[in-house]
């Protein structure tokens, strides 16, 4: 059984430390930075397997100048154990003194289509992300002392319902 949540006052995040978010780029990830870097992280590192966008690096440039975190993006795609491996050592690279203290991990891919009409291509296609990113990240962090692991997805996304659409990170009920 686990201890009992305690609040937590002050910052929730160490300066010297760097934390990963893998699909950091763009909606609840780009959130998920923007709360590590008001709640003073040190060094807040995207996972994408895109690289960023000129509107992407804005944001990333803002959100540095107005703190004390570096924020930085690194292509990996995490169904890939090596670009995983690979991202990791440039993490330690790019910030030797810092510490990996944490991962957030929302990665996914659109696909979109109706649940029946998929076939095992297309549905191995919208899974892969969750199901082969988190075990590679597992395997790379598992003998890290981490302090946080942060996984999020919508169950939904998961549930096979006739006439409902699958998407990486969701599920889009058919409109009639």
């Amino acid at each position: 059984m686990l201890p009992p949540a305690r609040a937590v006052s002050g910052n929730m995040f160490r300066k010297d430390a760097a934390y990963i978010i893998v699909g950091g780029l763009t909606g609840l990830g780009w959130a998920c930075v923007q709360f590590l870097v008001a709640y003073g992280a040190g060094h807040a590192v995207c996972f994408s397997r895109r690289k960023p966008s000129q509107e992407n690096l804005k944001n990333i440039n803002d959100l540095e100048s107005s703190s004390s975190c570096n924020v930085v993006s690194e292509q990996v795609d995490v169904t890939r154990y090596d670009s995983v491996e690979n991202g990791f050592k440039s993490v330690n690279n790019r910030f030797p003194c810092a510490e990996i203290k944490g991962v957030i991990f929302g990665a996914a891919i659109l696909s979109d289509a109706i649940i029946e009409s998929m076939d095992n291509v297309k549905f191995a296609t919208a899974l892969s992300p969750k199901v082969r990113g988190a075990w590679n990240l597992h395997l790379i962090t598992r003998d890290l002392n981490l302090d946080y692991v942060v996984i999020h997805s919508l169950f939904p996304a998961y549930m096979v319902i006739k006439e409902n659409r699958i998407m990486g990170l969701g599920i889009r009920s058919k409109m009639v």
